[in-house]
């Protein structure tokens, strides 16, 4: 069997290779382990991040409509306290001097 020498003996080069050059592999391992910590320690909060930036930019369109509606409440209110003969008697006065 040529190919289980062949196989066995590539894993024997590979051990060899480890024992000579294992000793400035553990850093790097360590390396690339913490660097894929930190990358997925930063994906998650970027997901957090954005996921409170949608809730407060809900609230911000809430607030407008909320704005917005008051807005026309207090329009409407406007109309029929001039239309009143009470507030066309107050309002008039000041209506005149302005």
């Amino acid at each position: 069997m040529p190919a289980a020498k062949s196989v066995g003996s590539a894993f024997a080069a590979t051990g060899g290779w480890l024992q000579k050059y294992g000793a400035w592999l553990i850093p790097v391992g360590v390396a690339v382990v913490g660097l894929t910590a930190v990358l997925s320690a930063q994906a998650i909060t970027t997901g957090i991040v954005t996921g409170v930036f949608s809730v407060y930019r809900g609230a911000i369109l809430l607030w407008s409509s909320v704005t917005r509606i008051a807005t026309g409440v207090q329009a409407v209110f406007n109309a029929v306290m001039s239309a009143n003969p009470v507030g066309l008697i107050t309002c008039g006065p000041f209506g005149a001097s302005g």
